[in-house]
């Protein structure tokens, strides 16, 4: 179309006129958009920014806010909704970090508790861990067993009468107060409680604890009356840690009492083995008396004896002879076992203490009917006692051709194998029953077969012999069946 005022021409004057603004209702609406617009802007971004927050404490940041002083009501209402909760998940986050501090204080508590092995140390121990993992101003620990002395320990240490006289029984449950100045009777003794007030004490907790049924205690905590209450998570630890103490007073009282049984036993011992050493050397002169007197009846020498009266002074002599084979084992025994007899090592050929030794059983063998044979190889020289392994080798071969019958046989080895020395001694007599056997080394034990027939001994040999072995660092063993014989085999240090 061509305009009538420019003369030039408009190809879409209609649409145009379709977009000119109709007056006042398009004012309005231009500005409702306007006013919606700005609204949106006003919501937008303090909910973008509530947003942030929190997603930062999502990822961990307690501490973060949301501003509450720009946006609308309802935003301002969210944002403070938002930090409502997040106040209450950081509380949350210090009570978790505060529990887990307490689990581990009184785990290492624990394990303190527990390398203590006395019951007063044990105790020491908890009430100085409980004041320090607790802040508390003062802990009370009591504990009374069966039988026994009541033990208590106080952080910091009172006067021994504030602690152990005038106690009732622990109480059945936990007992607490927030300020025990105005709280209700407590399960404590007066003076205590007198102790506790001039302390300042407010807030107090008392936890009964035990060990078993035998140990019970109790335990009390108190702070000054300006701190808080004790809380739940406080009072969980504590009871961790007096589990644990219970269990460690348990172990310590058993300690102790092993520690008694051990030393009474130690002074039993050293006793016994003084008696040995005195009694053996007094009837070692009356016994020198009484041999020198038949062999002097014997010879003549107060006159000629018919044969009856040598019969007796057969008896006397050869019982004489027993009895100076048994104090001379107890004198050896008690000197080795006391330390009056020193192990002398010196270089010594084992091989002439074996023969020697086989000479010297040969006449007592020859006479019982038992053969005896030696298999000794070279190279048998060690650093060794001579008497004591010279007492060892005679002790076995004694034994082995006193427990075996006549016709019976008896092999002595002694070899080298690498750096130790190997003596054997095997016998084919009348074995040890096995109800016996853990029993053979202990002194003055006798196997009960050798018992029934009447075979004479001390039961000190193989003792001796086990003690000479341990004094030169080697090792014995013992194989023996009843009716089949019996192998000795000792291994020394070369």
């Amino acid at each position: 179309m061509v305009s009538l005022r420019t003369g030039r021409f408009d190809p879409a004057p209609a649409a145009r006129a379709r977009w000119r603004p109709a007056g006042p209702v398009t004012a309005v609406a231009v500005v409702a958009v306007a006013l919606a617009v700005r609204a949106g802007r006003r919501v937008d971004r303090p909910l973008r920014l509530v947003a942030a927050v929190i997603d930062r404490l999502s990822a961990g940041e307690v501490g973060a806010r949301a501003a509450v002083t720009s946006g609308t009501p309802a935003v301002r209402e969210v944002a403070r909704a938002v930090n409502t909760l997040a106040g209450k998940l950081a509380r949350a986050k210090m009570a978790e970090a505060e529990s887990a501090r307490l689990n581990a204080a009184a785990r290492r508590t624990g394990v303190r508790i527990r390398r203590h092995l006395t019951v007063e140390s044990a105790l020491d121990e908890a009430a100085r861990g409980l004041a320090g993992m607790l802040a508390a101003d003062y802990v009370l620990i009591r504990c009374d067993g069966a039988g026994a002395d009541p033990a208590a320990v106080a952080w910091p240490r009172p006067a021994p009468a504030e602690v152990h006289e005038g106690w009732p029984d622990p109480p059945a449950e936990r007992w607490s107060a927030g300020d025990l100045r105005t709280a209700g009777p407590a399960p404590l003794p007066t003076d205590q409680v007198t102790t506790l007030l001039a302390l300042g004490a407010g807030p107090v907790v008392v936890i009964p604890f035990d060990a078993g049924p035998r140990l019970s205690g109790v335990a009390v905590l108190a702070r000054d009356s300006a701190a808080g209450p004790w809380h739940g998570p406080e009072i969980e630890a504590a009871e961790s840690v007096l589990g644990g103490l219970g269990r460690g007073l348990l172990q310590a009282q058993l300690y102790e009492r092993e520690q008694e049984l051990v030393e009474r036993l130690q002074l039993l011992d050293e006793t016994k083995t003084e008696f040995m050493w005195t009694v053996s050397h007094e009837l070692r002169t009356p016994l020198a008396s009484i041999t020198g007197f038949v062999e002097s009846l014997r010879d003549g020498d107060v006159g000629a004896v018919n044969d009856k009266q040598e019969q007796m002074l057969e008896v006397v002599e050869r019982n004489g002879k027993r009895l100076q084979a048994l104090i001379d084992d107890m004198l050896t025994l008690s000197r080795v076992e006391a330390g009056r007899l020193p192990t002398e090592r010196q270089s010594t050929d084992v091989a002439d203490l074996v023969q020697s030794a086989v000479a010297a059983i040969g006449p007592t063998a020859k006479r019982t009917g038992v053969a005896v044979e030696s298999r000794i190889g070279g190279g048998l020289r060690a650093e060794v006692d001579a008497d004591q392994i010279d007492r060892l080798v005679m002790n076995l071969l004694s034994n082995a051709v006193k427990f075996t019958p006549a016709e019976g046989h008896v092999t002595v080895t002694a070899v080298r194998d690498g750096d130790h020395l190997v003596l054997t001694v095997a016998d084919t007599g009348i074995g040890v029953p096995d109800s016996d056997k853990a029993h053979l080394f202990t002194r003055f034990f006798r196997a009960g077969n050798a018992v029934s027939r009447v075979i004479p001994g001390t039961g000190l040999g193989l003792a001796i012999v086990q003690t000479i072995v341990a004094n030169h660092g080697g090792v014995i063993d013992f194989d023996s069946a009843e009716g089949r014989g019996t192998t000795v085999t000792v291994r020394l240090p070369a």
